[in-house]
């Protein structure tokens, strides 16, 4: 850390019930991505750590997340936990984006049942089919890692590399399954 903060657990917690106001605990944490029990113990200041009472107990983008959700001021919210906001000025320049995922699982699981329904369709052989949804699947994780190398959400340029080559490396593997579901079974 760049400067010295001292963590108040109990002063985060108020802070963030005040402007949770008459928003549910449950509804706050769903906007946040976070489970209740997870919004509940920081709110309430039980944190649990082993920690020294000077290291921050909550990352920084838990608290980012936590303060967007209600409309908190960051910084605040990051000093209350034990951060130097200055340390974290990617989260205070562009303040994590909330993502509502209900619903966007959806196309997933449907490359999943597509698997499943080819492998149990009777009579017909679905290892062409598995083939072409790996092959999909390899190339839109290919095109996914080059948009975050293209344009990164924040400014964490080290991780956002580090998990484009992760995910180049799942499309070679998956182009690889590709290619072992078109060979003849023996």
């Amino acid at each position: 850390m760049s400067g010295a903060t001292t963590r108040d657990d109990a002063r985060l917690g108020k802070f963030l019930s005040a402007y949770r106001g008459h928003l549910s605990r449950a509804e706050a944490a769903r906007r946040a991505g976070l489970s209740e029990a997870r919004w509940a113990d920081i709110e309430r200041g039980n944190v649990g750590t082993e920690r020294r009472d000077e290291d921050p107990v909550v990352s920084a983008q838990t608290v980012a997340v936590m303060c967007v959700a209600v409309g908190a001021d960051v910084a605040t919210g990051l000093k209350l936990a034990g951060h130097d906001p200055r340390d974290y000025d990617y989260l205070l320049s562009a303040p994590p984006r909330l993502m509502h995922l209900r619903g966007t699982l959806s196309p997933c699981i449907a490359i999943y049942r597509a698997i499943a329904d080819a492998a149990a369709a009777p009579g017909i052989d679905p290892r062409p089919t598995i083939a072409a949804i790996y092959r999909e699947v390899a190339a839109k994780n290919r095109r996914l890692a080059d948009r975050l190398l293209e344009s990164p959400p924040d400014r964490r340029a080290e991780y956002w590399r580090g998990y484009a080559d992760a995910l180049r490396a799942i499309a070679d593997e998956q182009s690889e399954m590709a290619d072992t579901e078109t060979m003849p079974r023996q």
